[in-house]
């Protein structure tokens, strides 16, 4: 017990990185990784990060990102790079704002109905350490 608890600060500061994860999306089409955006990031009891970033509508046009391919309705499977399980939330947006919030779970979201491209908004909260992030991706819905 006394290793253990000597090791948790060690643990701890192993599990939390300087910044967010990766976050990958896999359709039945494709898979594909998120552009990480706006994020507060606290790695250890030493500090934290903040970093800003462009509205999801600007980041896929900054970016030129690429598109993730998907049916109507279809449910997209969510894997964070260090296999956390933050709580999600998503929504898609259009011009400067979110439009429409999606169905979420720990581990997945509902892509629109709706044919067409779509940017779509996840952000994670990882309310035990205080870390938020927003991850942008591009989908084409298509029949």
């Amino acid at each position: 017990m006394k290793l253990f608890i000597g090791l948790l600060p060690f643990l701890l500061l192993v599990a939390c990185g300087d910044e967010p994860p990766e976050l990958t999306m896999e359709t039945e089409e494709s898979r594909i990784s998120g552009s990480l955006g706006t994020y507060s990031w606290t790695s250890g009891p030493i500090g934290g990060e903040e970093a800003s970033g462009s509205l999801p509508t600007e980041a896929v046009e900054i970016l030129d990102m690429e598109t993730v391919a998907a049916s109507p309705g279809e449910t997209a499977e969510l894997e964070f790079s260090d296999r956390s399980s933050p709580e999600i939330s998503a929504a898609t947006w259009e011009e400067h704002e979110p439009v429409d919030s999606l169905a979420t779970n720990e581990k997945s979201v509902t892509l629109p109905d709706e044919t067409g491209e779509h940017v779509i908004e996840i952000y994670a909260d990882w309310s035990d350490y205080n870390n938020q992030a927003h991850y942008t991706f591009l989908i084409n819905i298509v029949e």
